[in-house]
């Protein structure tokens, strides 16, 4: 198993395997547990033994997940003293790049309009998509029900809706 490079697109796929790969490697202490209070002199030696493998964990975590991101993305974190930190950093940067770039998308989707020289081919039209990353956020086909005389006019607006396990997107007409 290889662990990708993250690159930003591939947040999910990444994060997915790095967890799986720190856990074969038994490295995943720093991620599940909180990190250990610093030794002092009245720890007991299973107290002292549990920090030096939390630390060794933390470090090792920490390495392995910078040497898996892309120099530009590695960049653009700040060093976090914990793995778990870090990784929480790079999950608000993708969350909050998600939620944007769905924005977007759906600004993008809502500047498409009808054009009368769109043509109805047995009441289904391909609608371009703006950008490629409508891919996998939208379907590629709109189906048109309505007779043909209850086609909309060009600037016309009509109600769209999502068909659910469905490969297309449902205007119906305006009565």
């Amino acid at each position: 198993m290889k662990l990708p490079i993250l690159n930003g697109e591939n947040y999910a796929k990444w994060l997915e395997l790095l967890e799986l790969t720190l856990g074969c490697m038994n490295l995943d202490l720093t991620i599940n547990e909180e990190k250990p209070e610093d030794l002092t002199d009245e720890n007991t030696p299973d107290q002292r033994d549990y920090y030096a493998k939390w630390q060794r964990s933390n470090n090792m975590s920490l390495r392995l997940i910078k040497a898996n991101m892309s120099r530009t993305i590695r960049r653009s974190i700040p060093d976090k003293p914990t793995a778990r930190e870090y990784l929480d950093t790079i999950k608000e940067q993708y969350v909050s790049t998600d939620s944007s770039t769905m924005i977007t998308l759906i600004a993008k989707l809502g500047a498409i309009k009808y054009k009368a020289m769109m043509y109805f081919d047995e009441q289904s039209v391909q609608v371009p998509s703006p950008t490629r990353e409508f891919r996998g956020y939208i379907p590629p086909i709109v189906v048109y029900r309505g007779s043909s005389s209850t086609k909309p006019a060009p600037n016309e607006q009509v109600p769209v809706e999502l068909m659910p396990h469905s490969n297309e997107v449902v205007a119906e007409p305006v009565t």
